[in-house]
């Protein structure tokens, strides 16, 4: 006997958007480059440009992507602009990418940074 196909959910379909933009925001090899260097290190922007090869206005695409998903966070100090990720999804994703492709073609998380409260 053959068993009806009950649909998904909305919340299932509402999770899987979720999911897919989280996704979509880390899909880039520039992107996964600055993620990278942000679960590590606090950075400003102009020398998170110089470390990962963009010039600041392709980086500021980026980072908005990024922050649209909240993957990135902000601080600011006077004029300058430094940015951070101490997300848990990206950790693991990044670690994730690790495991399957290597340290050799793939992202290696370090030391992830951890901002000290004021």
């Amino acid at each position: 006997m053959e068993h009806a196909m009950q649909p998904l959910s909305p919340e299932k379909h509402e999770e899987a958007e979720i999911a897919a933009g989280f996704l979509s925001a880390m899909a880039n090899p520039k992107r996964l480059l600055i993620l990278d260097s942000l679960v590590k290190e606090e950075m400003a922007v102009g020398a998170l440009a110089n470390k990962v090869g963009l010039s600041q206005s392709a980086l500021s695409q980026h980072l908005s992507k990024l922050r649209a998903q909240n993957l990135v966070s902000t601080r600011r100090d006077a004029q300058t602009i430094y940015y951070s990720s101490s997300s848990d999804s990206v950790m693991k994703i990044l670690g994730a990418l690790s495991e399957i492709y290597g340290a050799a073609t793939s992202v290696v998380i370090e030391k992830p940074f951890v901002r000290k409260s004021a």
